[in-house]
């Protein structure tokens, strides 16, 4: 069977050009956590604003 190739997701196109990034915003993490897609659950804006600027401090201490 041979099968077509199937377009890059939104979040595949991220992961790839973010491969090492200093910053993630608010959007890109709600992409790549499934929530500018149908999901059956809700992140608070408030929570995630904070776990995204978690993720920015670890990112910070790891590339450093």
């Amino acid at each position: 069977m041979i099968k077509s190739k199937s377009k890059p997701t939104k979040r595949d196109t991220i992961l790839k050009t973010n491969s090492s990034p200093d910053h993630i915003d608010v959007d890109t993490l709600k992409t790549l956590l499934g929530q500018n897609s149908d999901c059956d659950y809700n992140i608070n804006g408030e929570a995630l604003r904070l776990l995204a600027q978690d993720v920015n401090y670890r990112l910070r201490y790891v590339m450093q």
